[in-house]
């Protein structure tokens, strides 16, 4: 029986095989489901704006060259790639235009992940749910921006390199070589400052390493760069500098189908220098600095514990150098690069949440055996987020009265005076709270944690609630801070009414005669993308009699124009500008909060659909396009 006892055990491959899944891999399947649903949900309810409207362009007139209007050189090459696929596979409206960005953004989301083994668990995790809560990222992904790609191709550069670092593979340095040359040539202007940020702070982070205790002569200087000097002469230059050149030239061709792509490359590091000098229209000094405190103040307010907290261990860890140079040569180009826009916010953004998330490791670590119980920081964390909601619903009431009535009414009005006592009174029990819990529990860690946790989780949702209503339920507010050249709803009307005009003149299909003078604005453009028989002028005395036009509405004092017959007009504004300058004082917190403004003055863009009257007298009366 011993002998028998003692032999090694066979395992019956016939057997039932047991799989298990971790709390990490369920956390990382939540925030897959949620970027998916954030990012893609109604995602073709909002028109194309200005830069979305050219970029699409670009890729339409490509897969159909039919289409009217000249060729268009692509502000991107990777977003040309993406939207020309998407245009192939799925279809050729807002959706399609949108969902390759948007995939990128889910990816960004989760690329931590791939630094698990190098950041931690934890740290991976809460970079993860931070970029999920970053409302610029959300905005950027919904709003088919290049600089999501830049962002990405990012990522993956310090990934490929990080992997490089570790194993000295040849595959890792190809890798490396293909993502840095596409974050350069590929993306869009702001992927040049990017890759020079990411190298600086590389170069500032070992420069800055702390020298070893025990030298063998303490005369002779330390060279910090001798660990990156040594991995560079080992770096297979030739080979992936190969690939990454075959691998630039195929996405920049569309694998060499469409060789007239380069010339978006050339477009590209064009543009990248001449950002130094001109700035974009409606776009104010320091923009994207002003996007990131404007939609992000919780990252930065943490960003500011999550400095204190490096400094206090003296940088000790390589990734907190690292996101501290990027985060200071990033602010550094958005004070000194012109050319760029509200979405190059992620410049400050990534490295921002880089260095949030070092805390990861001091917040979640678990108490001493004598400090608390492990329910003491999530009470903490449920009183916070509590009162935080407390203070931001009574902020929102109090700046809002201030901005409507002035100091004057606002200090003899007996509501204002009871938001503004629970306001203090939120704050008065943040602050006393934490000296009740420290002093019950003897510890600075369970107050400090669990108010960290806290202000994460509320952020995260605030932030995310910022980016949402950016983004779908105010997209046409000129005086949200991002919409520099709000689009209004009003152009899905101004589509519906040429497609419900196609239909009863063309028996549905898009080959209805129709003159266009676009006045070079490609929100117009891409609304009679597919009008094959449209006549795209630069006037309309070249459209006199034809059966449909649509044209710049014309000023309020002038005549009709002269179309050569009897035409009925409706007029679509398309969309608004609004001059910040408009803002006084006391209106910024209700402004902040809100997006309130007492004068909202604004420059409209409208344009006029005009149908002779023979083709209006075919439409039965009660049709709702044409009146």
């Amino acid at each position: 029986m011993q002998n028998i006892e003692a032999l090694p055990t066979r395992r019956d491959d016939s057997s039932p095989r047991v799989w298990s899944i971790s709390y990490e891999q369920i956390a990382y399947v939540v925030l897959a489901v949620l970027a998916l649903v954030l990012y893609f949900a109604s995602l073709d309810v909002t028109p194309l704006n200005e830069g979305e409207s050219r970029a699409a362009l670009a890729a339409y007139r490509f897969v159909h060259p039919t289409a009217p209007g000249e060729a268009l050189v692509a502000p991107s090459p990777a977003l040309f790639l993406a939207q020309a696929t998407a245009f192939n596979l799925l279809g050729n409206d807002e959706f399609a235009a949108r969902v390759g960005t948007a995939l990128a953004g889910v990816l960004l989301v989760l690329t931590p992940v791939l630094f698990r083994r190098a950041l931690g668990v934890e740290r991976s995790l809460l970079l993860s749910a931070l970029l999920l809560g970053s409302p610029v990222l959300l905005v950027s992904s919904r709003g088919s921006s290049p600089a999501v790609w830049s962002a990405l191709l990012a990522a993956l550069t310090l990934w490929a390199g990080w992997r490089y670092w570790v194993d000295r593979r040849e595959r890792d340095a190809i890798l490396l070589l293909v993502f840095f040359a596409g974050l350069i040539f590929l993306a869009e202007p702001g992927g040049v400052i990017m890759a020079l940020a990411l190298v600086g702070a590389l170069l500032i982070a070992f420069v800055t390493t702390p020298a070893p205790d025990i030298l063998d002569d303490e005369d002779e200087p330390v060279n910090h760069l001798a660990p990156l000097s040594e991995r560079l002469r080992g770096f297979p230059w030739l080979l992936a500098g190969g690939v990454a050149l075959f691998v630039t030239l195929a996405v920049a061709t569309i694998f060499f189908f469409y060789p007239a792509g380069l010339t978006a490359t050339g477009e590209l590091l064009a543009r990248f220098v001449n950002g130094f000098v001109a700035r974009p229209a409606n776009t104010p000094t320091f923009f994207p600095l002003g996007i990131s405190l404007f939609y992000e103040p919780w990252f930065w307010l943490l960003g500011l514990a999550a400095l204190i907290w490096a400094w206090m261990r003296r940088f000790a860890d390589f990734a907190d150098r690292f996101a501290m140079g990027w985060l200071v040569l990033s602010l550094l180009a958005t004070l000194i690069y012109n050319g760029a826009g509200a979405e190059h916010a992620l410049w400050l953004t990534l490295p921002l949440i880089l260095l949030i998330s070092g805390l990861a490791p001091a917040l979640f670590a678990p108490f001493e055996v004598d400090e608390a119980p492990g329910w003491a920081r999530w009470m903490v964390v449920v009183a916070i987020f509590a009162l935080l909601a407390m203070a931001s619903i009574a902020f929102e009431a109090v700046a809002r009265s201030l901005a409507r009535f002035g100091m004057l009414q606002f200090t003899n009005s007996q509501v204002d005076a009871i938001n503004s006592i629970v306001l203090i009174i939120a704050l008065a029990f943040i602050v006393v709270g934490y000296f009740l819990v420290r002093s019950f529990w003897e510890s600075d860690g369970v107050p400090l944690r669990g108010a960290l946790i806290g202000v994460i989780a509320f952020g995260c949702l605030t932030s995310v609630g910022a980016g949402w209503r950016t983004t779908l339920s105010e997209a046409g507010d000129p005086v949200d801070l991002w919409q520099r050249r709000a689009v209004s709803q009003n152009l899905n009307l101004l589509r519906a009414s040429l497609l419900d005009l196609a239909d009863r003149t063309t028996r549905g299909y898009t080959e209805m005669q129709l003159g266009v003078v676009t006045g070079g604005d490609p929100l117009i453009a891409w609304q009679v993308r597919d009008f094959k028989n449209a006549l795209l002028a630069g006037d309309a005395a070249s459209l006199r009699g034809e059966p449909v036009i649509l044209m710049p509405a014309p000023p309020v004092d002038a005549p009709e124009p002269d179309l050569g017959g009897a035409y009925v007009g409706q007029e679509f504004m398309i969309a608004q500008t609004w001059d910040i300058n408009l803002l006084i004082p006391r209106e910024i917190p209700a402004w902040w909060t809100e997006r309130f403004a007492n004068n909202r003055a604004t420059t409209n863009t409208r344009y006029v659909l005009w149908v002779r009257q023979d083709i209006y007298d075919g439409v039965s009366a009660g049709d709702p396009a044409v009146r």
